[in-house]
């Protein structure tokens, strides 16, 4: 699957159509779509090409969803079953993954975001991982915010075992809403205090003083707005599911303006 400029294969033309339209996506949509559908036509499988058009063509959350179900199944099918076996574990550090990789962070996102769709959301995220426990994309916050939504409290705290250095606002924040689940106010509002330091402007948004953006953002940075946009896009839904810590948050935070 190496790249040869020399004499390129239809996949390796493709994909280097899929790299230019990235140029023009959310600048250009129409220039991003005609060169995906160019890059299809040379080789039907290529998966950022199919990603995109899901992303650009998509008016519905459900139209982006099927899109980008079928970008997944043609990397299964381009990469193979066998590949897949021996590789398990490192998958992020091919180049040749990635955009799969990319497109099923997508899928998990999408599903994510829709309460009745968390279990097939948390097989996803939990499949990523899998193959990249290294995890260079930041699936585990999502799916401790699904588990966290689903209240598999069990789950969610050895998802945090498993990254015991991780002292991200993503962690921190899904942490005090497992701790008011699991250890009550008490514990909850220690936790709270270390949330807050490492990023203070998360809580805005799990109640009604800032709405968050419909789109998700590709940067952020640790401890700024940007990044509890972020976090709280992705655990909304988690917080959504449990009124009564909501209404704890709401009232700690009234307290102490």
């Amino acid at each position: 699957m190496i790249f040869s400029p020399e004499n390129p294969s239809p996949r390796d033309q493709a994909q280097e159509l899929a790299w230019q339209a990235m140029e023009h996506v959310h600048r250009d949509d129409e220039r991003a779509a005609q060169i995906c559908h160019k890059a299809l036509d040379i080789y039907p499988d290529c998966v950022d090409a199919l990603h995109m058009l899901a992303d650009i063509e998509s008016q519905w959350q459900r139209d982006f969803v099927i899109g980008v179900k079928k970008a997944i199944e043609a990397g299964r099918r381009e990469l193979g079953e066998e590949f897949f076996r021996e590789n398990k574990g490192y998958f992020w550090g091919i180049i040749e993954t990635r955009p799969f990789m990319r497109a099923m962070g997508a899928l998990a996102e999408a599903l994510a975001d829709n309460e009745y769709h968390l279990d097939e959301a948390i097989a996803i995220h939990e499949e990523m991982l899998e193959l990249n426990p290294g995890d260079n994309q930041g699936i585990r916050y999502g799916l401790l915010g699904c588990y966290l939504a689903r209240k598999q409290y069990y789950k969610a705290q050895t998802l945090l075992d498993q990254y015991p250095d991780e002292a991200s606002a993503f962690f921190l924040w899904g942490k005090v809403l497992l701790d008011y689940a699991t250890k009550g106010e008490g514990k909850a509002a220690k936790t709270l205090q270390e949330a807050r330091k490492e990023n203070p402007h998360v809580e805005q948004y799990f109640f009604p003083r800032k709405r968050k953006p419909r789109e998700r953002l590709g940067y952020y940075s640790p401890g700024n707005e940007s990044e509890a946009i972020a976090c709280a896009q992705l655990l909304h839904v988690a917080w959504k599911a449990h009124s009564p810590a909501r209404k704890w948050l709401q009232q700690v935070c009234a307290t102490q303006e």
